[in-house]
């Protein structure tokens, strides 16, 4: 029997080595801008977060290392990201504890409302990457398995150094004492979110009608790994090369390539797609016409996939987003009942369809790092909507309402609440993803892309399209109780 080879991938050393210092380059980048912002915002708080994001960092690695696990580009950009998740955890309880300073206690007091308040909200929000991270390493999609990996092993070290560490450091601190310690703080100015929703939604929709007609209308820029063929791309070591001169060299092999283009910051980055798979002899004799063109530096990285492969990576990805898809349904139905769950899916389903209407439009290349873009931005919708149902919750356990105006009042109150965390919230994230697109290593653009337009449109959606939707399903229970899921801990 003769075997074939079905897919390969190759990397080479200076190329890997270069997108690796890249990468971890990108991710401490974000790290400064995350602990410069938690700084300016919470100032001497903020020094339990920083020692609780140093202490979440060394766990991570010390995990992955104890687990002799791969530490991949892919693993990286998750911990890249994980990093902004752990900062969400610490504004969720900086953000509660300063609400509580609103109401009489003790600092110890105050301080155990905040962390029960903060870690139920957490523990939930948790949950949602947890789950994405177990569909996305269950499906076995290529190197995201990596990504899988260190998402979960990331949000476990976020529980234990935030709820554990960080809560600590904050009740050892404070003052067991009977002083009352009510801080005079002014409310905030409430948003009536319901009433711009019109505009918001109008909007949303003809930004997903223009995508319906792109993604009709032409087909999606798919990368090697769903279409099958070979990509080829070489690095020149900052020796910049035009679209032109790029085709004429690689034609000097023989071989015509589908595209090129060039990218990178010095323009020394070439991408070729082939739409036939390339053996591993022409793919030496491209490399070697860039190396007699310029010069022996030139380092380059190649992914061949065969028509049954390509196939199969297909099915996995469906299958991958439709388990992740039902699965966060059954959580948030569970923990919240099933109003929410529908609110929180439309949110789901909308942030994830404008990304892909975003790719389609601009026509990006969709690789399989896409799918994991595309998994995580519906773990992160999740995560926010929950954020905002359980204030949502919570008033309606705690006000009275009797018509449709006073529920209108308590969810724009409620939305008003969380408004600043989910701002705050979003820049900690993104700082991760804008950081990987201008900073890290060239493959992982379009991802870092997929993550940064998801992101943006969950701040957008949940607000606008999820909360809408569960008023509109429950103001019709207006002088009826509501029934609300609660769970003990």
């Amino acid at each position: 029997m003769k075997l074939q080879v079905k897919w390969t991938n190759t990397v080479g050393g200076v190329l890997g080595a270069a997108d690796f210092t890249a990468t971890v380059k990108a991710g401490v980048v974000a790290l400064g801008a995350i602990c410069l912002l938690l700084v300016v915002v919470y100032r001497t708080p903020a020094l339990f977060a920083i020692v609780g994001l140093s202490a979440y960092l060394w766990i991570v690695l010390g995990a992955f290392n104890a687990m002799h696990a791969t530490l991949s580009l892919a693993a990286i950009v998750a911990f890249v990201l994980g990093v902004g998740i752990a900062a969400d955890a610490n504004i969720l309880i900086f953000e509660r504890l300063r609400e509580e300073h609103r109401h009489p206690g003790s600092e110890r007091q105050v301080l155990w409302r905040a962390l029960r308040g903060a870690g139920r909200t957490i523990l939930d929000a948790s949950l949602s990457m947890l789950i994405v991270a177990l569909v996305l390493f269950v499906a076995g999609i290529g190197s995201i398995r990596g990504f899988a990996l260190m998402t979960t092993v990331g949000v476990i070290a976020s529980l234990i150094c935030n709820l554990g560490l960080v809560g600590a450091l904050h009740l050892l601190m404070a003052r067991d004492r009977d002083e009352r310690v009510a801080v005079e703080v002014l409310p905030p100015k409430t948003i009536d979110v319901l009433r711009a929703a019109p505009i918001a939604v109008a909007l949303v929709a003809a930004l997903m009608a223009t995508g319906a007609w792109s993604i009709v209308a032409r087909s999606f820029n798919y990368d090697i790994d769903f279409k099958a063929g070979t990509a080829l791309d070489v690095d020149l070591a900052g020796q910049a090369i035009t679209k032109d001169q790029a085709t004429d060299v690689i034609a000097g092999s023989g071989i015509g390539a589908a595209t090129v283009a060039i990218a990178g910051a010095k323009q020394d980055h070439v991408e070729a797609r082939f739409d036939n798979a390339l053996t591993p002899e022409k793919i030496a004799r491209i490399v070697d016409q860039f190396k007699t063109a310029y010069c022996d530096k030139v380092a380059y990285q190649e992914n061949t996939a065969d028509p049954v492969v390509a196939r199969d990576l297909v099915r996995q990805a469906l299958i991958a987003l439709a388990l992740a898809l039902l699965a966060l349904a059954a959580l948030v139905t569970w923990r919240f009942g099933w109003r929410f769950a529908v609110a929180s899916m439309s949110c789901v389903l909308v942030s994830s369809y404008l990304v892909v209407a975003v790719f389609s439009l601009f026509h990006l290349e969709i690789d399989v790092t896409f799918i994991a873009a595309i998994l995580t931005v519906m773990g992160y919708a999740v995560n926010d909507s929950v954020v905002t149902f359980d204030r949502v919750r919570d008033n309606l356990r705690s006000m009275t309402w009797s018509s449709r105006l006073e529920l209108r009042n308590l969810v724009n109150l409620s939305v008003t609440q969380v408004f600043r965390r989910s701002l705050l919230t979003l820049a900690t994230v993104t700082a991760g993803a804008v950081s990987l697109y201008f900073l890290g290593a060239e493959p992982l653009q379009m991802f870092a892309l997929a993550i940064f337009i998801g992101l943006a449109c969950v701040a957008l959606t949940t607000i606008f399209v999820a909360v809408p939707v569960w008023f509109a399903m429950s103001q019709g229970r207006a002088g009826r109780p509501l029934v609300v899921s609660v769970h003990v801990r």
